[in-house]
């Protein structure tokens, strides 16, 4: 392939688009713009190290996953080395590792300086992972990143941070601008820029919120982050089980399935006019349990102390048995 060939502006073509017609994947710019002015409104405040180390840091994958989103021709294996190397510079300038996990065989090893950095490396990196495999219908990356920013804000409200308080708050504004076009609307995609960035941007909080906070429950981030982080380990668990590449796409995800049951539905009822688009706003709605739950969870846990354990049991449950009732639907309509 020539280089004027390999930056030559194609039609988006993959396996997990559920979308008709050319809309721009260019969301992201949006929200770095909003990140840029957060920063530079800042700039006289203790809260500008952190953001501007973590907006330099994002620097590698944001490229990188700009020129996918407008040329489509930079592959899943590079723009996990460049979410690695933003994650890497993030962690190192920044000083934030991980110490303790409450899991003791995991804490044993971090007290080593080196296990304890590449573990937060790999934490960010799974983060900023997720919200991109979530990123599938109109809105439902944008809202998850809200929740769990207002879940941050709950939590850290508990724990008396007014570092966290501020910046969680303001953090769960930023895609607001974007959401205007893009839910109902859909005029506007936040492409693999803007998904890896709010997926960077509030793996980064949660984990500082939790060095910060040392008396605070370390398996609360799962629960603020339940959807993003089960599809995460779910997508991974089915693809190794079934022999394929974690790094390749498919269309196994619950949303994408909620789509083509919603999508048939629409079928059924021959609605013409902008089914396609009725049925991608849907799929949030349908999904509105898996990422909105977790922000009552985290305040029940807090103020009436329920068990970690029993929220995340209960929400594994209603996640297994909704995947099931979609897939096995889905089956005996073929």
């Amino acid at each position: 392939m020539s280089e004027s060939e390999a930056f030559q502006i194609k039609k988006y073509q993959t396996l997990q688009k559920i979308h008709q017609g050319d809309v721009p994947r260019l969301g992201g710019v949006s929200v770095a713009l909003g990140l840029i002015i957060f920063t530079y409104l800042n700039q006289n405040t203790i809260y500008f190290d952190f953001l501007f180390k973590i907006s330099l840091a994002a620097i590698p994958f944001f490229l990188v996953s700009l020129i996918e989103d407008v040329y489509h021709n930079i592959k899943p294996i590079i723009r996990f080395f460049a979410i690695s190397l933003s994650a890497i510079l993030f962690v190192y300038f920044s000083g934030f590792s991980l110490t303790k996990v409450q899991t003791p065989v995991l804490d044993f090893f971090m007290h080593y300086e080196t296990f304890s950095f590449f573990f937060t490396v790999i934490a960010l990196v799974s983060i900023t992972n997720a919200f991109n495999i979530i990123d599938a219908s109109n809105g439902i990356a944008s809202l998850t990143f809200t929740v769990v920013s207002l879940s941050l804000f709950i939590a850290s409200s508990f724990f008396q941070d007014p570092f966290i308080q501020y910046l969680s708050l303001s953090m769960a504004i930023l895609p607001v601008g974007f959401l205007v076009l893009n839910f109902p609307l859909g005029k506007i995609f936040l492409g693999d820029s803007g998904a890896y960035l709010l997926g960077f941007l509030i793996g980064a909080l949660v984990i500082v919120f939790f060095i910060r906070n040392p008396d605070a429950p370390k398996w609360l981030a799962i629960l603020m982050l339940a959807y993003p982080f089960f599809e995460l380990i779910f997508s991974f668990l089915r693809k190794i089980l079934l022999r394929q590449s974690p790094f390749e796409p498919d269309k196994k995800h619950l949303h994408l399935m909620v789509n083509d049951l919603t999508q048939s539905i629409y079928k059924k009822m021959n609605t013409k006019r902008h089914s396609n688009l009725r049925a991608n706003n849907m799929n949030t709605i349908t999904l509105v349990f898996f990422w909105l739950s977790p922000l009552y969870f985290v305040y029940v846990h807090l103020a009436y102390h329920i068990p970690i354990f029993n929220l995340l049991t209960f929400y594994i449950n209603i996640y297994l048995f909704f995947y099931l009732f979609v897939s096995n639907t889905l089956r005996d309509k073929k």
